[in-house]
């Protein structure tokens, strides 16, 4: 086994976060992105995000509608949840059911 050496495990850390800033771009649209992804819903141009409990929950704001994701949740996750909220708040039923009245 080769002696420690201060300089190969700086490469070592420096690379292993390269790969995981590259990682989390690939994996994440950003704020923006999911935005524009969400742009059908009220209040999309609004979205902001926070954490709580220590980093370990993101809590997304969209209006006067918000969602809590684990942290690290995917873009389609944090859709999906808004989604799921809006299609279950009681003021987007009766949206949907004026829309749909000739």
């Amino acid at each position: 086994m080769a002696p420690f050496s201060r300089l190969r495990f700086s490469a070592y850390a420096r690379d292993l976060e390269r790969a995981i800033l590259q990682l989390s771009r690939e994996q994440r649209m950003g704020i923006a992105s999911l935005r524009e992804s969400l742009k059908s819903f009220p209040g999309a141009s609004s979205l902001t995000m926070n954490y709580k409990d220590g980093g370990r929950t993101e809590v997304y704001a969209m209006g006067e509608t918000s969602i809590e994701v684990p942290a690290g949740a995917s873009d389609t996750e944090v859709a999906d949840a808004f989604k799921k909220k809006l299609q279950s708040s009681p003021t987007h039923s009766i949206r949907r059911q004026r829309l749909a009245v000739p």
